[in-house]
């Protein structure tokens, strides 16, 4: 039988689960998180998801927060979801969408779609780990090294809301739709996680952004937001950013730090080809697609088409028609 928690760690403790994104604390800025478990056998199998009642449906947290298992085995995991899914149907949801840990074994299933999305980066924390970067990001860095930047490390509030209006800036010249955008209250939240640490970058006591890096809670240390300004002005300084976020997470014990994916599946965009820049090694990022009430989750669809006009094929598309 299925159990809900709303408070986990010991759990994850318990059984040795060494992954930051899958605690609480975690899980918990991205809204009212629950842990949906079970445990027979000395096996645990759990998911970690966000109901949102004015949609109607569920997704994972933000990142590769969500599924986990000790046995991979198909009579376990099917009978998992089978359980999972009456629980969301009695909950009279439509849909969801589950955010699988690139990290992780995914689930053996046929109850919902599980789909690539694109490839997630990651670098190694050898003690060598500088070697691996290409000639052309060597050269930036130590070009940004001789640059008399003052970088801040910490995790304050007051640095982290810095970042936030540079971040905002950002977003609004990138023309991203306001539900993309992390709220002041995120990163208010964000300083107190005991996790989170901000780089911030001062230029002759000017503020020129930062990096926001996850790091001191597993084997896995997460680059997690980059934003700076006049960027062509100072260039070699998001290199020099990720150069000094490895050292962070090396200095805290992880394993590896997670850069994360591009903009598409292509590996051909911008953001792609700098994270390859440092690293040759990737994960595959996967989504599960579940829909609860086919018959509602087509209407909508349907409905969004006809108003939106749009090709977007999002999963939860239908959610801007009931904003």
């Amino acid at each position: 039988m299925i159990r809900i928690e709303k408070t986990w760690n010991s759990i994850l403790d318990r059984y040795r689960i060494d992954e930051l994104q899958f605690r609480e604390e975690y899980a918990k800025l991205y809204g009212d998180a629950n842990f949906f478990y079970k445990e027979k056998n000395n096996d645990l199998i759990f998911l970690i998801l966000i109901i949102n009642r004015k949609y109607n449906d569920f997704e994972t947290p933000y990142g590769y927060s969500s599924f986990y298992t000790t046995n991979n085995d198909e009579s376990f995991t099917e009978r998992f979801f089978e359980e999972i899914v009456k629980i969301l149907n009695r909950e009279k949801l439509i849909a969801g969408l589950i955010r699988f840990n690139p990290f992780c074994d995914l689930p053996k299933t046929d109850l919902f779609k599980i789909e690539y999305v694109r490839d997630v980066y990651h670098i190694e924390l050898k003690e060598d780990f500088y070697k691996g970067f290409k000639d052309s990001v060597k050269n930036k860095i130590n070009r940004a090294l001789k640059g008399n930047y003052d970088i801040v490390e910490s995790n304050s509030c007051d640095e982290f809301i810095k970042f936030y209006y540079i971040y905002i800036d950002m977003m609004q010249k990138k023309r991203s739709t306001k539900d993309a955008y992390f709220s002041k209250e995120y990163f208010e939240n964000l300083s107190k996680t005991g996790f989170s640490k901000i780089l911030n970058v001062y230029y002759k006591n000017e503020y020129l952004g930062g990096s926001i890096f996850l790091t001191g809670k597993g084997k896995n240390s997460y680059y997690h937001l980059s934003s700076l300004k006049n960027n062509e002005i100072h260039k070699g300084l998001s290199n020099l950013l990720v150069f000094e976020g490895c050292k962070i997470a090396q200095k805290d014990k992880s394993e590896r730090l997670v850069l994360g994916g591009g903009l598409s599946s292509n590996a051909e965009d911008g953001l792609s080809k700098f994270k390859m820049s440092f690293t040759s090694k990737s994960k595959k990022f996967y989504i599960g697609k579940v829909i609860i009430d086919k018959k509602e989750y087509e209407r909508l669809i349907k409905i969004y088409e006809e108003k939106i006009k749009d090709s977007s094929n999002l999963f939860l598309r239908y959610r801007d028609i009931l904003n």
